[in-house]
């Protein structure tokens, strides 16, 4: 099962996320700031970081232009409660791999995590 970072500054969003993706056998931890997203993804890997768009610290959007530039970049799922078309785009073109945005349901938050944790094992890179 994947190693996952969620950055969410809303707590009972972040709960419930980990909790539904834990019961999937994933390792989730969870951050409500930017900057404790930034300071994890520098002292751990992670198969794959969950990102809100606005938070405190730093923001989403930043974070996935950051975390795309590595060699050894995680798949990246924005999700926000921005749901501009131009907003969306701006998550794909800094690099993620989806953008979900809120309200979401949490067992379709899993299958996309599912997905995403298929290409990442043993799949030819993106």
């Amino acid at each position: 099962m994947a190693r996952i970072l969620y950055a969410e500054d809303d707590p009972a969003i972040s709960a419930m996320v980990e909790f539904r993706l834990s019961e999937d056998g994933h390792h989730v931890t969870c951050v409500l700031d930017g900057g404790d997203a930034r300071r994890l993804l520098a002292e751990h890997t992670y198969d794959i970081v969950l990102l809100d768009v606005m938070m405190p610290g730093a923001d989403g959007f930043a974070l996935c232009r950051e975390l795309a530039a590595r060699p050894d970049r995680p798949r990246i799922l924005m999700i926000s409660a921005r749901v501009a078309e131009a907003d969306v785009q701006a998550g794909l073109d800094a690099g993620a791999d989806g953008y979900v945005t809120k309200p979401f349901n949490p067992n379709d938050l899993a299958a996309r995590i599912a997905a995403l944790s298929a290409t990442s094992d043993g799949a030819p890179e993106r």
